[in-house]
């Protein structure tokens, strides 16, 4: 008897999660301005992907609100959002890969001056006056008369000797 016959065989290799990435690895946005961050990895079988975000004292889960599969997404950011995310990818072979985002959030709230308008002084007194504001990166200060022209004085002191 003479023949042919034949047989098949599939294999599925499963492998941990690797090239683990996170877009944007950094990030720098005003307060107020949208972010997403997307996080890529190879594994079979596919990966999952969770979401936390790095505290001084460990991680935090990301809201399922924010965390959405491979993608994280903040509608409007607060200067509280600024910090560390971190994306882990898990498939359940060998080791889950991780990737990391640091978002930085850039604000300027409007400067208050310590003293009230009018400040009255008689002939010969001094006086420093101090404006002051909370921002990221760390704000500039510049004084000019009257609101116009160039700088008389850069700094948040200014000081008006023997007036």
């Amino acid at each position: 008897l003479v023949g042919v016959g034949s047989d098949s065989l599939s294999l599925d290799v499963q492998y941990a999660p690797m090239s683990t990435a996170v877009t944007p690895a950094s990030a720098e946005e005003q307060e107020g301005n949208p972010l997403r961050l997307t996080c890529t990895s190879d594994g079979n079988p596919v990966p999952t992907f969770t979401w936390t975000r790095q505290l001084q004292t460990g991680q935090e889960p990301l809201p399922a609100g924010i965390a959405n599969g491979n993608v994280a997404q903040i509608t409007s950011l607060t200067r509280g959002d600024a910090g560390t995310y971190v994306c882990t990818a898990g498939n359940g072979v060998g080791s889950p890969g991780t990737a990391m985002s640091t978002v930085d959030v850039l604000y300027l709230d409007t400067p208050a001056i310590n003293q009230s308008s009018p400040v009255t002084l008689e002939e010969g007194e001094s006086i420093d006056i101090q404006c002051s504001t909370a921002a990221n990166p760390t704000a500039d200060f510049q004084w000019r008369k009257d609101g116009n022209g160039d700088p008389e004085v850069m700094g948040n002191i200014l000081t008006l000797s023997e007036v």
